[in-house]
């Protein structure tokens, strides 16, 4: 598994630029959780931040590439899961500024499902307004003017390295110290 995933995020930075390189880092940070985490139990990770203007719902032009970059992970590992959670400011009343998180969580989901023809199953989607800030935020009504990508999937356990030896060959050398 280790080995794919470092190849999608070669991929993904030739294909995607900024937002490759950003999956292949999340991939390295992903292997060192992985290490923590038994096989089989699943795991929630960020794997970007998109950004959007005051009262939009349209993510910001450079920003498309980390939906981008999210759609190609999960066309490329179809056991993952996407959580999109959306954020607002605090300007404006409680009601709008629910509806206006709400509608770009929403607005990344039908993009991805858009454009990656991505199954409705592998998303959920979750609104704060601003009650709630992103992992990582910093307070700030632009960095609260977004919507948070998530990544759920199970750890996989390291496949077996074929050495060419037998069990027993193998249990020898370790036994006389080669």
């Amino acid at each position: 598994m280790k080995s794919k995933r470092w190849m999608f995020g070669i991929a993904a930075a030739l294909l995607f630029g900024t937002a490759g390189m950003l999956a292949a880092q999340s991939e390295e940070t992903q292997e060192a959780q992985d290490a923590e985490v038994p096989a089989g139990d699943v795991v929630t990770r960020q794997f970007a931040v998109v950004y959007f203007g005051p009262d939009e719902v349209q993510v910001f032009l450079e920003n498309l590439a980390e939906l981008d970059a999210a759609g190609s992970y999960l066309g490329a590992f179809p056991e993952a899961k996407l959580i999109i959670r959306g954020y607002a400011a605090k300007a404006g009343y409680e009601g709008g500024r629910m509806d206006v998180s709400r509608r770009r969580a929403e607005y990344c989901r039908r993009y991805l499902q858009t454009r990656f023809s991505l199954a409705a199953e592998r998303f959920q989607t979750e609104w704060f307004g601003s009650e709630r800030e992103p992992e990582g935020g910093a307070g700030t009504a632009a960095s609260m003017r977004c919507a948070e990508l998530l990544i759920e999937e199970k750890v996989v356990p390291p496949a077996p390295v074929d050495t060419g030896l037998s069990e027993e060959e193998s249990y020898s050398d370790a036994e006389s110290g080669m």
